[in-house]
């Protein structure tokens, strides 16, 4: 996606989609009553059961770096929230062809 100009917003969106889709996957094999109080949590926190979007995840890490006294930009944010997914799986790196 990098070497064919993917834009790195719509990298990270991907790649936080990926990786909800993965949740669910995940999730399916558990029982409701384990589910239940993660789903819960997720809803308070993100507004969704899976858990945060891109859009929860910009905003959040934005609002912590200008808390931070950083003044960042949009692609640094969208870079760190690549990178803080990328350190979970090197296979959907890979297929990403996002270099770690």
């Amino acid at each position: 996606m990098v070497q064919q100009g993917t834009p790195i917003d719509e990298i990270a969106n991907r790649v936080v989609n990926m990786r909800n889709q993965d949740k669910v996957s995940a999730r399916a094999k558990m029982a409701p009553e384990e589910l239940a109080p993660i789903e819960e949590r997720n809803m308070k926190l993100y507004g969704n059961p899976i858990g945060p979007d891109a859009k929860w995840l910009f905003d959040s890490k934005k609002q912590k770096m200008l808390e931070q006294g950083l003044n960042p930009t949009d692609y640094e944010i969208w870079q760190s929230i690549i990178k803080s997914s990328m350190k979970k799986d090197d296979v959907l790196n890979t297929l990403l062809g996002l270099k770690h």
